[in-house]
């Protein structure tokens, strides 16, 4: 009797292992996303008054990332904040 019930702790310890290592067990996982501009460093276009560049979001350590929203705040040189 004692080695069906050995297996089947085995098996269930098997399964749990295999789950947590394959990322599905629902644990929070956290993600790295690197932020760069191109060009760099980002010219001003001082006729339209705006900035031209390209914001570029990689992430670089495996977990997939999903990006819901982005907030860009701006402000003045007296670090007031102008816009959302």
């Amino acid at each position: 009797m004692k080695k069906p019930k050995k297996i089947w702790i085995s098996l269930l310890l098997s399964i749990i292992l295999i789950v947590v290592l394959s990322g599905c067990s629902g644990l929070p996982k956290t993600a790295k996303i690197n932020i760069s501009f191109d060009p760099n460093p980002v010219p001003y276009d001082s006729e339209n008054e705006q900035w031209l560049l390209n914001l570029i979001l990689s992430e670089n350590n495996g977990v997939g990332v999903t990006l819901i929203s982005l907030r860009i705040d701006s402000y003045d040189q007296a670090e007031e904040l102008v816009g959302t």
